[in-house]
């Protein structure tokens, strides 16, 4: 999970090091105490760049500040799956979302999520159902 992680008071060049030591090219973005303030892509970087931002401009200006993610009390073993509405389904299948934090009741990131590993479970009918233990 740390090459996910990076702090919201580090830099554009501290994100660039951080991206190239992780497999999906997006970080999640946390403050002090690991709450989630956002997430930061590979792209997001080489836009804020093509905008003028140098490599030690601050991360803050160029974060998703509205990232999706799930809620630990949502994401229970038992028919997780099962329970998702739709929207949370298609997200997970978006090809555009390498990484989905799972954050407690006070948004604290407690685990890193890649929605490839949910593709499995998923066909284009219906949830399907009597899936193993996803944690």
């Amino acid at each position: 999970m740390k090459n996910y992680l990076l702090n919201i008071n580090k830099k554009i060049k501290d994100s660039l090091f951080q991206l190239e030591q992780n497999n999906e090219k997006c970080l999640v973005i946390v403050d002090s105490k690991y709450k989630l303030k956002g997430t930061l892509t590979d792209g997001d970087v080489r836009r804020a760049l093509l905008r003028g931002a140098s490599i030690n401009s601050k991360l803050n200006k160029y974060i998703k500040k509205k990232p999706f993610s799930l809620q630990e009390k949502d994401f229970s073993k038992k028919n997780f799956i099962e329970k998702l509405d739709l929207r949370t389904i298609e997200n997970l299948k978006d090809d555009h979302i390498d990484v989905v934090p799972l954050v407690n009741k006070n948004n604290k990131v407690i685990k890193i999520l890649y929605p490839k590993d949910f593709k499995k479970y998923f066909s284009k009918e219906k949830i399907l159902k009597n899936i193993p233990a996803l944690i």
